[in-house]
């Protein structure tokens, strides 16, 4: 999670948000629903997950993985062939791949299947300062007549808000990923 319970009862002290009607398991689902939001419109990840990438008729030399930044790549297949980890160059940061001329396939285009873990070492700053601003927008909606719902159309979910704190869009403009178009 971006935030703990305890670290959001500490940042609504300090703003003048009362928590005392909802209990910790509210909290930690209110957390949950905003960092799902965040996860969404930015295509960034924030809690550590395994992730299984595959693509088909791929080219170039170099993977952008879809999330980022990663912790570890675990598996790496070319054209159904394992590839050796460790003997390829990876920004861990960006979420790039580097394939060095032995592994590249001679084909113009390739298949791949990647598994990585995908995750902030540590909860990014802005994203906490943001999931916290969205449950305070949630614990405060009732009485402003807005809030936020959740929603599951087929085998989606996603959250709906309908009200967003001043400068959102902008602070969200700043945490989505930056998207490498050519490699």
């Amino acid at each position: 999670m971006l935030l703990t319970v305890d670290e959001l009862k500490v940042r609504a002290a300090e703003n003048d948000v009362d928590l005392t009607p909802f209990t910790d398991d509210r909290l930690e689902e209110m957390i949950g629903s905003a960092q799902a939001y965040i996860e969404i419109h930015t295509g960034r990840i924030f809690d550590e997950q395994d992730i299984v990438d595959d693509r088909f008729n791929h080219s170039g030399s170099m993977i952008q993985l879809l999330h980022y930044p990663i912790l570890s790549v675990d598996a790496l297949e070319i054209n159904l062939l394992p590839v050796d980890v460790d003997s390829i160059k990876i920004n861990y940061r960006l979420g790039i791949i580097h394939l060095p001329w032995k592994v590249q396939p001679r084909l113009f285009e390739y298949d791949y299947h990647v598994e990585y873990t995908g995750c902030y070492e540590d909860p990014y700053p802005p994203a906490k300062d943001l999931c916290a601003e969205l449950v305070f927008v949630e614990v405060m909606a009732p009485a402003d007549g807005k809030e936020i719902k959740g929603y599951r159309d087929g085998g989606l979910s996603g959250v709906e808000i309908t009200y967003f704190p001043k400068d959102f869009e902008q602070d969200l403009n700043e945490l989505r990923r930056v998207t490498i178009g050519i490699l």
